[in-house]
């Protein structure tokens, strides 16, 4: 490459963001081949506006894997620092490991050959794990929800993803994204009126960080569903737009129709419409549908090594809460899941311990699942010693609505059988269908508990080599 030819790259670089954003996909993936896409220039569009200071809010939400992080948390911000090195930049991811591989990923960038030509006057002073400083007092600050920022400040803060998927029906874990957003996060603005947020997500929850802010009309907000729910005019920057029609794909050279399809039977309809169409199902609505359950007539053989038992204890003994025992006939590595029985009764505890062994024996039960905690874990203990079954205690991370929708895309993907009748089968499935505006969930978190189980079997070579085993 001649010496002219460098420099013309290296001017592309300095003022092109897109060009800029290709250089340095080139540069993290080398050999793979960058997929233009217009809904890359429409993120372009909306970061030169933040940079011109024409918006100081910024919401944009997209599917995973769409050149999010990409574009925003690692080449944005060397961008940026390359044409302005005393500015002082905030990076926020949910988990520290993520947030420290966009901050590997960006000095990997601003220590290139092609970059340091392109920004000769950008000099690091100090290079650590989770801060990059220039010569001229600028930052790149690497930091995860919840860490501390005490004495930091910021011109630009930008979140990217500041939450895990599987925590999304937890409110107790969207509160504390938002709690430290609101108390901690945005007072680290050097200026609060020309100081700029940019948050770019997948959507999870009506109730996450992106719905919170969206509540305020301050905030710019661009969209970037998988498939366009209704047609919109996209602007793309320097007078041009794109229309996204209603069906339109929005990247089909890489998120084809037939891999979304993929993704929606993998993921459940809950979770795909969130994370891929950005559109959130309402907490108020029911987690599932009762006729994704399948059906069968005749009870299947109890054969050694498939019949596993789930327990979720009351609270305490004596309290109006009751224990409910499901019993299962897991077949096919974890693609068939039978509820053969289901079990409901307040109990004092002598009389639970009883009637699990007694449902033990009489379904010749070969695991047993219990939380660990109160009760369940004396019950857990108690029946280690007398039975000679294998007992596995659970504990929980997450709440009760977080754990079953964790699972309901095995239940919307065909992998959860129920009896066409059964005199427990009434009041099992009014639960489910109402859940979670149900006075008792006993029977739910038996349910999720076991599938969370079987679902983690199956993805683990241990797991199956287990069932495998045992049934052979």
């Amino acid at each position: 490459m001649s010496a002219e030819q460098r420099q013309a790259l290296a001017l592309a670089a300095r003022n092109d963001l897109y060009f800029f954003i290709l250089r340095v996909f080139q540069t993290l993936n080398p050999g793979a081949i960058f997929l233009e896409n217009w809904h890359i220039e429409a993120i372009v569009h909306q970061l030169e506006r933040v940079e011109r200071g024409e918006t100081s809010r910024l919401v944009i939400t997209q599917p995973p894997r769409t050149m999010k992080s990409l574009a925003t948390s690692v080449a944005w911000v060397a961008y940026l620092l390359g044409r302005n090195p005393a500015l002082k930049i905030i990076c926020v991811s949910y988990s520290s490991d993520l947030a420290l591989t966009f901050a590997r990923q960006f000095r990997q960038v601003v220590e290139s050959a092609w970059y340091k030509q392109a920004f000769p006057g950008t000099k690091a002073h100090r290079v650590t794990d989770d801060e990059f400083t220039t010569t001229k007092g600028g930052y790149r600050l690497t930091t995860s929800i919840g860490g501390t920022l005490t004495g930091r400040g910021a011109d630009i803060i930008i979140i990217d993803d500041p939450m895990k998927a599987e925590d999304a029906m937890s409110e107790a874990a969207r509160r504390r994204v938002i709690d430290w957003y609101s108390t901690s996060l945005v007072s680290r603005l050097n200026d609060q009126d020309r100081g700029a947020i940019v948050l770019v997500m997948q959507r999870l929850h009506e109730e996450d960080l992106a719905g919170h802010v969206l509540g305020d009309p301050g905030w710019a907000h661009l969209d970037l569903p998988a498939i366009a729910q209704d047609t919109r005019i996209m602007e793309l920057g320097r007078g041009r737009t794109h229309v996204f029609r209603e069906g339109d794909l929005l990247h089909p050279d890489y998120l084809s129709r037939k891999a979304l399809d993929r993704l929606r039977h993998d993921l459940g309809t809950f979770a795909f419409t969130a994370q891929y169409l950005q559109q959130p199902g309402s907490p108020q609505g029911n987690l599932i549908k009762w006729d994704w359950f399948r059906i069968f007539t005749e009870s299947p053989p109890l054969h050694p090594g498939q019949v596993v038992m789930s327990i979720d204890t009351a609270h305490k003994t004596g309290d109006n809460d009751y224990s409910v025992c499901t019993i299962w006939v897991r077949r096919n590595g974890g693609d068939e899941n039978l509820l053969v029985h289901v079990h409901r009764e307040r109990l004092e505890y002598p009389d639970l311990l009883a009637k699990v062994k007694a449902l033990i024996g009489e379904w010749n039960v070969y695991k047993v699942l219990i939380e660990d905690h109160g009760v369940g874990s004396a019950l857990a203990q108690q029946l280690r010693q007398q039975s000679d079954v294998a007992i596995w205690g659970i504990k929980p991370k997450l709440d009760k609505a977080a754990r079953f929708a964790k699972v309901t895309h095995l239940i919307e993907q065909g992998k959860v059988y129920v009896p066409m009748e059964a005199l427990w089968l009434g009041e099992f499935k009014r639960e489910l269908s109402a859940f979670p505006h149900v006075r008792h969930d006993d029977q739910v978190d038996s349910v999720s508990q076991y599938l969370d189980w079987s679902d983690d079997a199956a993805r683990s070579t241990t797991g199956q080599h287990e069932i495998i085993g045992l049934m052979g």
